[in-house]
């Protein structure tokens, strides 16, 4: 009977050292991971980080929850994305319970439609940084819980080294075949047990994030119509770090407006490329294309090679925001500038983010400006 009191004093102790390991493990992960400024995501595509960041606005599709860090496009550098398949992995409605919170999220930041986002499949990614009146009642009981569980350990720890003591002054050999048999148990719970709970759930995170950049990556592209277009034309101005090529046949005051040259002009000082073809020969907007045209390059003449527009013969639209993106169809790029009416014709265009494609289109068209 002693003996079985001592094995599960000694069993308890050890064990509850080993849950604290295991409770601790997710604190250790977030030392792993960089932590980037929300405007460098789109340097990290592909890898894991940590962000942090105000969520100043968020939605439920019933199919999604989206939760961004900025308004508009300039700001919403990025976001974060939720799937219906997670959300009992979450004790409150995600939209609810971290809008307008300061949160700290990890994981692999994914190109999506040109936009940047970390998919969070748990509730353990996201961890909120700042305090509210919730937030202090709950580190309160957690404050008096971890209390009592010290105040019923430490007296249990002093008895049993107690009973110890006093169990070896009478019988040595029965305390270290105690001691064997106790650490004998706790290494294969160690070496077996916890590392396989632990792997099961890890593999079940990692299948939910394969799965879905399995799905995306099977999707070679998708068609984008009229106003769509225009608004990606301008958000690769908002995004691009490197260059942004564009073949138009024509230039107009509607298609470069104040709000499209203010967003070039943003994009040079952050040390973007800009490259421009135009020019069809003989069409009614030949002339204000070519005028156009030297007032952009005088307006832009500071960022020396940085901007560059060259006159052509061709009626091809096409578009590449560095390695990220490209659209090819239809839509008059940089002439029209996407209002529609019931009298306005419809333009559409394909945007893929296949690599492979986008370098050969950037290849046939700009390796002259490379």
């Amino acid at each position: 009977m002693e003996r079985n009191k001592s094995l599960l004093l000694i069993s308890t102790q050890k064990l509850i050292l080993v849950l604290m390991f295991v409770i601790a493990m997710p604190l250790f992960a977030y030392a792993n991971s960089p932590i980037i400024d929300l405007s460098d995501a789109y340097k990290y595509i592909g890898k894991t980080v940590t962000v942090e960041g105000k969520i100043v606005s968020a939605k439920n599709t019933g199919k999604v929850c989206l939760l961004y860090f900025g308004r508009g496009q300039i700001d919403r550098a990025l976001h974060l994305v939720i799937f219906k398949n997670s959300y009992d992995k979450f004790s409150q409605a995600p939209e609810k319970a971290y809008l307008n919170r300061t949160v700290r999220v990890q994981g692999r930041i994914s190109l999506y439609r040109g936009n940047a986002q970390i998919i969070v499949n748990s509730q353990r990614q996201i961890v909120t940084i700042d305090k509210t009146p919730l937030d202090f009642v709950a580190n309160y009981w957690h404050f008096m819980l971890m209390a009592a569980f010290l105040v019923c350990l430490v007296p249990l720890f002093i008895r049993s080294r107690l009973r110890k003591t006093n169990t070896a002054s009478q019988s040595p050999q029965k305390v270290n075949d105690l001691d064997k048999i106790v650490s004998e148990e706790i290494k294969k719970t160690i070496r077996d047990e916890i590392p396989r709970q632990l792997s099961e759930t890890f593999k079940k995170e990692i299948l939910i994030t394969e799965n879905i950049e399995s799905a995306r990556k099977k999707i070679k592209g998708e068609i984008l119509y009229n106003e769509d277009i225009r608004n990606k034309l301008e958000q690769s101005f908002q995004i691009a770090q490197m260059r942004v090529d564009i073949i138009s046949p024509w230039l107009t005051r509607y298609g470069v407006n104040n709000k499209m040259i203010r967003l070039m002009k943003a994009a040079l000082d952050r040390g973007v490329s800009i490259r421009i073809i135009y020019g069809y020969e003989g069409g009614d907007l030949e002339e204000e294309s070519i005028k156009l045209s030297k007032n952009l390059e005088q307006y832009f003449h500071n960022y020396n090679n940085s901007f560059k527009i060259r006159r052509v013969n061709t009626h091809e639209k096409l578009l590449i925001c560095d390695e990220l993106f490209f659209l090819i169809g239809s839509y008059n790029l940089l002439s029209f500038s996407g209002k529609y009416g019931h009298r306005t014709r419809n333009e559409m265009m394909l945007y893929s983010e296949d690599i492979e494609i986008l370098r050969q289109l950037r290849k046939k068209y700009f390796s002259k400006w490379t």
